[in-house]
């Protein structure tokens, strides 16, 4: 599953880079609680990159990547999820 997420989130992340092109070197932590179902439950921010426009488009890709496929059934009604997401300047 978290394998999952972070494929779809640099997949959404390389295809908002025009938009963060001066962003440079930011990260955002995100808390993001799945539900059983793959859906997004809540989402927000632990530690903030600094920026309010860079924390906003963080939180947006997050939502984007929802719902996400779960290759198998949680074992409990709901995961808890840290997830940086990191801009830089690099041309990756």
């Amino acid at each position: 599953m978290q394998s999952t997420l972070f494929k779809r989130l640099e997949q959404l992340k390389r295809q908002s880079r025009p938009l963060l092109d001066v962003s440079g070197g930011k990260k955002v932590l995100l808390r993001v609680v799945i539900l059983e179902g793959g859906d997004l439950g809540e989402l927000k921010i632990e530690r903030s990159s600094g920026e309010d426009r860079l924390d906003q488009e963080a939180l947006r890709l997050v939502q984007l990547a929802f719902p996400i496929p779960l290759d198998y059934a949680l074992s409990r009604p709901q995961v808890v999820v840290r997830i940086p997401i990191s801009y830089s300047l690099s041309s990756d």
